[in-house]
């Protein structure tokens, strides 16, 4: 499960998987550049270029 992905990923710090299953969590790192970010956050290529 991840919580808050919008969140984390705006953040840029990275992102924290949690396995309910096995009571893990794993810290990612998550190196985007400023326009990846965006385009994930728009919810794909196409959504970023038509809101451009």
């Amino acid at each position: 499960m991840i919580e808050n992905v919008r969140g984390q990923i705006e953040a840029g710090s990275g992102i924290t998987i949690i396995n309910k299953s096995k009571n893990i969590e794993i810290k990612t790192n998550c190196a985007l550049t400023e326009r990846q970010k965006a385009i994930i956050l728009a919810g794909g290529l196409l959504n970023y270029t038509i809101s451009r």
